[in-house]
Protein backbone atom coordinates (compact mmCIF):
# COMPACT_ATOMS: atom_id res chain seq x y z
CA UNK A 1 0.00 0.00 0.00
CA UNK A 2 1.11 3.50 -0.71
CA UNK A 3 1.93 5.60 2.34
CA UNK A 4 1.23 9.27 2.85
CA UNK A 5 4.98 9.86 2.61
CA UNK A 6 5.04 8.39 -0.91
CA UNK A 7 2.41 10.89 -2.08
CA UNK A 8 4.27 13.70 -0.34
CA UNK A 9 7.61 12.67 -1.84
CA UNK A 10 6.26 12.52 -5.39
CA UNK A 11 4.64 15.95 -5.01
CA UNK A 12 7.90 17.31 -3.60
CA UNK A 13 9.85 15.88 -6.53
CA UNK A 14 7.41 17.39 -9.03
CA UNK A 15 7.53 20.75 -7.27
CA UNK A 16 11.32 20.78 -7.30
CA UNK A 17 11.44 19.87 -10.99
CA UNK A 18 8.67 22.13 -12.27
CA UNK A 19 8.14 24.93 -9.77
CA UNK A 20 5.28 27.18 -10.85
CA UNK A 21 4.56 24.88 -13.81
CA UNK A 22 3.07 22.38 -11.34
CA UNK A 23 -0.54 23.17 -10.47
CA UNK A 24 -1.86 21.17 -7.52
CA UNK A 25 -5.56 21.29 -6.64
CA UNK A 26 -6.75 21.45 -3.02
CA UNK A 27 -7.51 18.13 -1.29
CA UNK A 28 -10.75 16.35 -2.16
CA UNK A 29 -13.49 16.37 0.44
CA UNK A 30 -15.07 13.24 1.83
CA UNK A 31 -18.15 14.13 -0.24
CA UNK A 32 -16.02 14.33 -3.43
CA UNK A 33 -14.66 10.85 -2.88
CA UNK A 34 -18.03 9.45 -1.85
CA UNK A 35 -19.50 10.77 -5.09
CA UNK A 36 -17.05 8.72 -7.15
CA UNK A 37 -17.46 5.66 -4.94
CA UNK A 38 -21.23 5.81 -5.29
CA UNK A 39 -20.80 5.46 -9.05
CA UNK A 40 -17.86 3.08 -9.31
CA UNK A 41 -17.43 1.31 -5.98
CA UNK A 42 -14.92 1.67 -3.12
CA UNK A 43 -11.59 3.26 -4.08
CA UNK A 44 -8.35 1.56 -3.01
CA UNK A 45 -6.65 3.20 -0.06
CA UNK A 46 -3.65 4.44 -2.06
CA UNK A 47 -5.87 6.33 -4.48
CA UNK A 48 -8.00 7.77 -1.68
CA UNK A 49 -4.87 9.02 0.09
CA UNK A 50 -3.76 10.76 -3.10
CA UNK A 51 -7.13 12.49 -3.49
CA UNK A 52 -7.13 13.53 0.16
CA UNK A 53 -3.72 15.09 -0.47
CA UNK A 54 -4.56 16.76 -3.79
CA UNK A 55 -7.71 16.46 -5.86
CA UNK A 56 -5.87 16.26 -9.16
CA UNK A 57 -2.85 18.06 -10.58
CA UNK A 58 -1.25 19.07 -13.84
CA UNK A 59 2.12 20.04 -15.24
CA UNK A 60 2.11 22.80 -17.85
CA UNK A 61 4.06 21.40 -20.78
CA UNK A 62 4.09 23.91 -23.63
CA UNK A 63 5.71 21.42 -25.99
CA UNK A 64 3.11 18.68 -25.56
CA UNK A 65 1.94 17.23 -28.85
CA UNK A 66 -1.50 16.00 -29.84
CA UNK A 67 -2.58 13.05 -27.77
CA UNK A 68 -0.37 13.94 -24.81
CA UNK A 69 -2.05 14.94 -21.59
CA UNK A 70 0.04 15.57 -18.53
CA UNK A 71 -2.45 15.91 -15.73
CA UNK A 72 -4.21 13.66 -13.25
CA UNK A 73 -7.94 14.31 -13.08
CA UNK A 74 -9.98 15.57 -10.16
CA UNK A 75 -12.99 13.70 -8.80
CA UNK A 76 -15.57 15.74 -10.72
CA UNK A 77 -13.88 14.83 -14.02
CA UNK A 78 -13.78 11.17 -13.04
CA UNK A 79 -17.49 11.12 -12.27
CA UNK A 80 -18.38 13.11 -15.39
CA UNK A 81 -16.42 10.77 -17.68
CA UNK A 82 -18.29 7.76 -16.29
CA UNK A 83 -21.74 9.38 -16.50
CA UNK A 84 -21.32 11.34 -19.76
CA UNK A 85 -24.30 10.31 -21.95
CA UNK A 86 -22.55 11.58 -25.08
CA UNK A 87 -19.22 9.84 -24.55
CA UNK A 88 -18.12 6.21 -24.58
CA UNK A 89 -19.53 4.26 -21.65
CA UNK A 90 -16.71 3.37 -19.30
CA UNK A 91 -16.68 -0.35 -18.44
CA UNK A 92 -17.84 -1.24 -14.92
CA UNK A 93 -15.29 -1.12 -12.12
CA UNK A 94 -13.00 1.29 -13.97
CA UNK A 95 -12.38 4.87 -12.79
CA UNK A 96 -10.57 7.02 -15.39
CA UNK A 97 -8.03 9.46 -13.95
CA UNK A 98 -5.77 10.38 -16.88
CA UNK A 99 -5.96 10.47 -20.65
CA UNK A 100 -8.24 11.45 -23.48
CA UNK A 101 -11.69 10.01 -24.21
CA UNK A 102 -10.84 10.14 -27.91
CA UNK A 103 -7.77 7.94 -27.57
CA UNK A 104 -7.12 6.04 -24.35
CA UNK A 105 -7.77 6.38 -20.63
CA UNK A 106 -5.71 5.21 -17.69
CA UNK A 107 -8.14 3.79 -15.14
CA UNK A 108 -8.12 2.47 -11.62
CA UNK A 109 -9.75 -0.91 -11.10
CA UNK A 110 -12.31 -0.93 -8.29
CA UNK A 111 -14.68 -3.70 -7.21
CA UNK A 112 -13.66 -7.08 -5.94
CA UNK A 113 -12.24 -8.75 -9.04
CA UNK A 114 -8.81 -10.37 -9.39
CA UNK A 115 -7.19 -7.09 -10.55
CA UNK A 116 -8.69 -4.84 -7.87
CA UNK A 117 -6.45 -1.86 -7.14
CA UNK A 118 -4.43 -2.21 -10.36
CA UNK A 119 -4.25 0.39 -13.13
CA UNK A 120 -5.25 -0.43 -16.70
CA UNK A 121 -5.32 1.46 -19.99
CA UNK A 122 -8.66 1.32 -21.78
CA UNK A 123 -9.01 2.26 -25.44
CA UNK A 124 -12.62 3.36 -26.15
CA UNK A 125 -12.12 2.77 -29.88
CA UNK A 126 -10.92 -0.82 -29.77
CA UNK A 127 -12.34 -1.68 -26.34
CA UNK A 128 -8.89 -3.10 -25.49
CA UNK A 129 -7.82 -3.22 -21.84
CA UNK A 130 -4.14 -3.43 -20.91
CA UNK A 131 -2.61 -3.88 -17.46
CA UNK A 132 -0.22 -1.04 -16.62
CA UNK A 133 0.76 -1.24 -12.95
CA UNK A 134 -0.12 -3.27 -9.89
CA UNK A 135 -1.32 -0.21 -7.97
CA UNK A 136 -1.98 3.51 -8.24
CA UNK A 137 1.01 4.19 -6.00
CA UNK A 138 3.30 2.47 -8.46
CA UNK A 139 1.68 4.36 -11.34
CA UNK A 140 2.18 7.70 -9.56
CA UNK A 141 5.86 6.99 -9.00
CA UNK A 142 6.46 6.07 -12.62
CA UNK A 143 4.38 9.01 -13.92
CA UNK A 144 6.42 11.36 -11.75
CA UNK A 145 9.70 9.86 -12.97
CA UNK A 146 8.59 10.13 -16.59
CA UNK A 147 7.60 13.78 -16.22
CA UNK A 148 10.90 14.70 -14.58
CA UNK A 149 13.01 12.74 -17.07
CA UNK A 150 11.26 14.19 -20.09
CA UNK A 151 10.10 17.66 -19.11
CA UNK A 152 12.10 18.64 -16.02
CA UNK A 153 14.38 21.68 -15.87
CA UNK A 154 17.36 19.82 -17.28
CA UNK A 155 15.32 18.62 -20.27
CA UNK A 156 13.35 21.79 -20.91
CA UNK A 157 15.48 22.94 -23.85
CA UNK A 158 15.17 19.68 -25.77
CA UNK A 159 11.71 18.59 -24.58
CA UNK A 160 10.37 18.90 -28.13
CA UNK A 161 12.33 15.79 -28.97
CA UNK A 162 10.32 12.61 -28.74
CA UNK A 163 10.99 10.72 -25.54
CA UNK A 164 10.19 7.10 -24.74
CA UNK A 165 6.49 6.33 -24.98
CA UNK A 166 4.50 6.45 -21.77
CA UNK A 167 3.29 2.91 -22.26
CA UNK A 168 2.95 -0.38 -20.41
CA UNK A 169 6.61 -1.27 -20.96
CA UNK A 170 7.69 1.94 -19.26
CA UNK A 171 5.15 1.78 -16.47
CA UNK A 172 5.62 -1.86 -15.52
CA UNK A 173 9.41 -1.68 -15.27
CA UNK A 174 10.54 -3.31 -12.00
CA UNK A 175 6.92 -3.79 -10.93
CA UNK A 176 7.33 -7.29 -9.50
CA UNK A 177 3.80 -7.29 -8.11
CA UNK A 178 2.42 -6.72 -11.61
CA UNK A 179 4.36 -9.72 -12.92
CA UNK A 180 2.77 -11.84 -10.20
CA UNK A 181 -0.66 -10.35 -10.93
CA UNK A 182 -0.45 -11.30 -14.58
CA UNK A 183 0.11 -14.92 -13.56
CA UNK A 184 -2.69 -14.90 -11.00
CA UNK A 185 -5.61 -17.18 -11.70
CA UNK A 186 -8.59 -15.36 -13.15
CA UNK A 187 -6.79 -12.18 -14.26
CA UNK A 188 -6.44 -13.16 -17.92
CA UNK A 189 -10.09 -14.23 -18.04
CA UNK A 190 -11.18 -10.97 -16.39
CA UNK A 191 -9.26 -8.90 -18.94
CA UNK A 192 -10.72 -10.97 -21.77
CA UNK A 193 -14.25 -10.39 -20.53
CA UNK A 194 -13.64 -6.67 -20.07
CA UNK A 195 -12.22 -6.47 -23.60
CA UNK A 196 -15.56 -7.68 -24.94
CA UNK A 197 -17.84 -5.35 -23.03
CA UNK A 198 -19.61 -3.24 -25.64
CA UNK A 199 -19.29 0.21 -24.18
CA UNK A 200 -19.50 2.97 -26.73
CA UNK A 201 -21.71 4.76 -29.18
CA UNK A 202 -24.07 2.90 -31.47
CA UNK A 203 -22.68 -0.44 -30.38
CA UNK A 204 -24.09 -0.08 -26.89
CA UNK A 205 -27.10 -2.26 -26.16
Amino acid sequence: MIRESVVDSTLNRLSTAFGARLIVRPPASAEDIAGVEQIAGPLPRDFAIFLLTCNGLRVDVATARNGEEWRLWHTQEMAASILDPHGPSVPPFLVPFRGDLATALDCLVTGHGPAEGAVVRWDPGSQAVELLTSSFGRYLERWTQYMIDRFGQRRQKDSRRAGPPFDADYLCRNDTQLAALRKQEGVAEWLHELDHIVASGDDFE
